[in-house]
């Protein structure tokens, strides 16, 4: 199930996640925005909300994993080939629930999300930014 927040701006820290967030049910006055520890930052812009939300409340919540790169492997193997591999910065991820009334809607938003680096003198030829394709599962 989705997190319910006890109030409708919601912050909370504990020592491997920061979970932010905020509530909807009008139309936003302002752009929803949230800065985390080490500069990380969510952002939705207030006119995409505007035209995306037109009277449906929504919850937008916010995390950043602040060891998940103490639990992934740090090597993989492909086509015999050992390749090693490291997370440069925090992982992050940003979610938008929408309250529809059970009424098909089609939500377009983009958020912007800023990653500053662990490490920023990486070779950025072999670096790769990587997301989660929920289009194939698992």
């Amino acid at each position: 199930t989705f997190f319910e927040p006890p109030e409708k701006e919601f912050s909370v820290l504990f020592p491997n996640i920061e979970l932010k967030g905020k509530q909807f049910d009008v139309e936003p006055e302002d752009s929803y925005f949230q800065r985390f520890s080490e500069n990380y930052t969510a952002e939705i812009d207030t006119k995409a909300l505007k035209e995306s939300m037109k009277n449906n409340s929504f919850k937008i919540s916010s995390i950043l994993y602040l060891n998940i790169d103490d639990i992934l492997p740090q090597s993989t193997k492909s086509g015999g080939l050992s390749k090693d591999y490291f997370i440069n910065s925090r992982v992050q991820s940003t979610t938008l629930k929408v309250n529809t009334s059970g009424k098909k809607t089609d939500i377009n938003v983009s958020i912007k999300m800023f990653f500053p680096p662990k490490e920023p003198n990486g070779d950025l030829k072999t670096a790769r930014c990587v997301f989660w394709d929920y289009h194939k599962g698992g």
